[in-house]
């Protein structure tokens, strides 16, 4: 009697960690980028205010 070989479908270990490291990878990227602007930001609208309370006082 002749067994079949039944192929299975799906994603070997391997390919789930590659695409582990490069969503890590991308999402370090991303952090490093957007963090720093985030607090330029913060640091934008404080100026601005403290600008704003400025010309209040002069008034």
């Amino acid at each position: 009697m002749m067994m079949k070989k039944i192929k299975l479908k799906g994603f070997t270990l391997i390919e789930i960690l590659v695409v582990l490291m490069i969503l890590g990878l991308l999402t370090a990227v991303i952090a490093i980028n957007v963090l720093p602007s985030q607090e330029r930001a913060r640091e934008d609208k404080a100026r601005a205010d403290i600008r704003l309370l400025e010309q209040a006082l002069e008034l």
